[in-house]
């Protein structure tokens, strides 16, 4: 759904437009004191003339008229706010509604599905007698028609358990390349039959990620599915994979009816069909977009009259692969307030032919990280600043698809027990506990292959 869809929509439950109702709030409160002035100007010299009771009347009025403003100002502006937050608070609290509702319906609907999957299964095998041919076809029909409520079924409580994030995700270190491979052999029957063509341009290199596997198969797979089903017979799809600026970053393109401008926003939205001639139920790259936000990157389509359907897919590179691959590897960047230990730190290293940059407050050090391509973060956790510190660092670090993938060594004086818990939960790769000697630092920062 597009943004002014949205809006229209939201006007249309609000029964009234914010626009207007904001514009009439600032006129309120900015049109009243300039006439106040423009009144004073014009009457300059009425004013000088007046008694002195009489101006003082006049500027009080004034001052009254002004202060109306801004009160109808203040009123319209909280009313029409209250409103949106209400109506924000209603939508979100009926999409859980309508989610909960999805997957019990789902569930439900499982029990009944198994007992007649298990009894047509029963019956087309012979257990309870032979069939005529009549009675095997229409058990085969049967049988299909189950197959496909299955699937459906099974796609609609993938979908709202992603959506819901109460799948959660078991992450651990793989090769990407290892599950293009797979997913593309698996599907190779599916184009054989439509005499389709699948090439693959994978990288020579290793692709490591951080990442859910069995979420990370389904995105592909997904996505392969839906370029089989769209793609003509005899036509093309390719398949390319390499690691980039962080990211490894999967394309898959097919040579099918290219997508109307008007419906490339849309192609992610749940039960989202281009041809509903197509079998299937419009789930597939809807789960495939909340399984890639879920590992905080990025997914898009492109497509054009003169070239070919493109589905771009962006995740964060493991860390460890990001030092040993990424550009500028030897360039650190170390967060910490105390700027004399900043200054010892950098100097070691620099004699260790280390690019350091230096930030001494959690918002230029996040800022850096974004603007300066460092291979490797040496944060420490107190910063001094409330609201600001190293946990603070490693939060905006990790929720930001240009930093996710940049190894943080986090280092700290606060030697409670649990410290090196809490670091490690909040997205740290490393930890060191000061004082420490330099050449531990060095160790930990060689381990990550920078």
């Amino acid at each position: 759904m597009k943004k002014e869809e949205h809006l229209n929509l939201l006007f249309q439950e609000l029964k009234e437009n914010p626009y207007r109702q904001l514009n009439l709030a600032f006129t309120l409160i900015s049109i009243i004191p300039i006439l106040a002035i423009l009144y004073l100007t014009c009457s300059n010299a009425l004013v000088f003339t007046e008694s002195l009771a009489n101006m003082s009347r006049i500027f009080i009025l004034i001052v009254v008229i002004m202060l109306l403003g801004y009160v109808l100002g203040y009123k319209v502006m909280q009313n029409i706010i209250a409103k949106t937050l209400t109506y924000a608070a209603k939508a979100k609290r009926a999409d859980e509604l309508k989610s909960t509702f999805a997957m019990s319906l789902a569930h439900d609907l499982k029990s009944p599905l198994s007992t007649i999957k298990t009894n047509v299964s029963g019956l087309k095998a012979g257990y309870i007698g032979e069939l005529t041919k009549e009675q095997k076809e229409a058990i085969s029909i049967c049988d299909e028609v189950s197959d496909r409520m299955n699937h459906m079924i099974a796609e609609l409580i993938s979908t709202y358990m992603v959506e819901a994030r109460g799948a959660g995700l078991s992450t651990n270190h793989f090769d990407l390349r290892e599950i293009i491979e797979e997913q593309r052999r698996e599907l190779e029957a599916a184009a054989d039959l439509k005499k389709i063509t699948v090439t693959a341009d994978i990288s020579k290199k290793p692709i490591d990620i951080e990442a859910d596997r069995d979420k990370i198969v389904r995105v592909i797979n997904n996505i392969l599915n839906n370029s089989i089903k769209y793609t003509p017979e005899g036509g093309k799809i390719a398949i390319k994979a390499q690691a980039a600026e962080g990211f490894a970053r999967m394309e898959f393109l097919n040579n099918g009816t290219p997508i109307p401008d008007d419906r490339i926003e849309k192609i992610f939205d749940k039960f989202e069909r281009l041809d509903t001639s197509i079998e299937g139920h419009g789930l597939g790259l809807a789960i495939a977009k909340d399984i890639v936000e879920l590992h905080k990157g990025k997914v898009w389509a492109e497509s054009g009259p003169n070239r070919m359907n493109c589905f771009t897919v962006l995740l964060p590179l493991a860390a460890r692969h990001k030092a040993a691959t990424g550009v500028n590897n030897n360039k650190l960047l170390i967060v910490e307030d105390d700027r004399n230990f900043a200054a010892t730190v950098t100097k070691f290293l620099s004699g260790c032919d280390y690019k350091v940059i230096n930030a001494h407050d959690a918002k230029s050090g996040v800022s850096l990280a974004r603007s300066k391509g460092v291979a490797l973060i040496i944060l420490d956790l107190d910063l001094g600043t409330p609201g600001a510190d190293g946990f603070f660092v490693l939060d905006s670090l990790r929720n930001s698809p240009e930093t996710a993938s940049i190894p943080v060594i986090v280092s700290t004086s606060n030697s409670s027990a649990d410290i090196e818990k809490k670091v490690f939960g909040a997205g740290a790769d490393d930890f060191i506990q000061k004082p420490y000697d330099i050449n531990k630092l060095l160790a930990k920062i060689k381990a990550f292959s920078v």
